[in-house]
């Protein structure tokens, strides 16, 4: 006859790794609406940008200086949102049709935005 061994666990162990578990997982329900606030701000922030990049897309499509939409006809519009950008940024090389200068297009979105910012600072000491 084979003789088994009963090995008991003692209780205690087992009791630390729930409080463990438990204190891991309060933890985590603490942090994470920091953590969701934290990235909701950073989508507004980015979404506020596009949507104010739509509309100055729109201002130049009803003013009627460049024909067709903007993926057709992408320097005449981003020479129509800002002609300085677009001179610093694509004056030497403008894009072809259908090309996408992900580099570029980066840096004419900055140059956009701060250009914007330097404005809206002239506005306030105006007033």
């Amino acid at each position: 006859m084979v003789k088994t061994k009963v090995i008991q666990q003692s209780s205690i162990p087992s009791h630390c790794a729930l409080a463990v578990k438990i204190l891991f997982v309060l933890i985590i329900l603490l942090l994470l609406p920091e953590l969701v606030q934290s990235f909701s701000r950073n989508s507004r922030k980015r979404n506020r940008g596009r949507l104010e990049l739509k509309a100055l897309l729109k201002e130049c499509e009803q003013k009627g200086d460049c024909p067709g939409v903007p993926e057709e006809n992408v320097n005449c519009f981003y020479d129509c949102l800002s002609p300085s950008c677009y001179d610093e940024i694509y004056g030497d090389n403008p894009l072809e049709p259908g090309e996408i200068d992900f580099d570029r297009y980066q840096k004419f979105e900055k140059c956009l935005k701060d250009e914007r910012t330097q404005l809206k600072k002239e506005r306030r000491k105006q007033k």
